[in-house]
């Protein structure tokens, strides 16, 4: 009794839309009982579970304001319980639940943690192939001096903390940004296969870097600045394939796991 009176006293403090009324305990509980039977109801193009009126009826309870227009949801009842049934229909007021857990669902699907995990592995041995021409005395692209280059005012030896600096931000960023970056855009890369996936976006990485950063890092427009600008610019070429055809393979594996599964179960 003491929970329907000060449901009853809120009612009576918040204001009322000018062309609709309060979403009610029963309208929503009618709808749930609709989903049960159907599975989901749908408001204001949104599919909603059970759980998601469950939701709705606590932010109710807690005292949320919610301004819907009255209208027959007879439409909507039917295609899914086969059963007529008045109900409430949202206007203008978007509810959160069902559209962050599908932002959610779609952020878990790209599993970034598997993408990270494999542009670690794909920087780690572009790094180490970009380093090995020094091991035998010839010219190698040394990113970790260029981009510690940015933090002295001149290119730092190896071993230098701003070569160490510039060490950790090369391996931060094929670490994290180039990996989250693929996750996001490899549905839209035409290529089919894992690895034509990583290669192609590992040459749009390279031509990037060769027109954007190698110019702010001073190495000039594709190295042009660099001693043997052909050569470096190669390299640093050969290191992206490497690091993409790592990344796409690695991240790619899951990625076809997942889509086997979804075929066979029949979604």
């Amino acid at each position: 009794m003491k929970f329907k009176e000060n449901q009853r006293q809120r009612a009576t403090l918040q204001p009322k839309c000018a062309s609709g009324e309060m979403l009610t305990l029963d309208a929503i509980e009618a709808l749930t009982r609709a989903a049960e039977e159907g599975g989901r109801v749908s408001l204001n193009g949104l599919e909603m579970t059970v759980a998601d009126l469950h939701l709705l009826a606590e932010a109710v309870r807690s005292g949320a304001m919610f301004c819907l227009l009255r209208a027959r949801v007879e439409e909507q009842a039917s295609a899914v319980t086969g059963k007529q049934a008045d109900g409430w229909s949202t206007q203008g007021v978007g509810w959160p639940g069902a559209a962050w857990r599908k932002v959610i669902g779609q952020v878990k699907s790209l599993e970034l943690g598997r993408a990270m995990a494999a542009g670690l592995a794909g920087v780690v041995v572009m790094t180490v192939t970009l380093i090995l021409p020094s091991l035998i005395g010839l010219p190698n692209l040394d990113l970790a001096r260029l981009l510690g280059s940015l933090l002295a005012d001149a290119p730092p030896e190896p071993g230098a903390m701003t070569w160490v600096a510039g060490l950790g931000l090369h391996l931060m960023v094929g670490t994290v940004v180039l990996s989250t970056g693929y996750a996001l855009t490899h549905p839209y890369l035409l290529t089919s296969t894992p690895l034509g996936k990583g290669l192609l976006y590992s040459l749009i990485v390279w031509f990037m870097a060769q027109i954007l950063a190698m110019p702010v890092m001073g190495a000039g427009l594709f190295s042009s600045k660099l001693p043997q600008s052909a050569v470096m610019a190669g390299s640093s070429l050969l290191g992206h394939l490497i690091y993409g055809a790592i990344l796409g393979s690695i991240y790619g594996s899951r990625q076809a796991e997942h889509s086997a599964k979804r075929l066979s179960s029949g979604c």
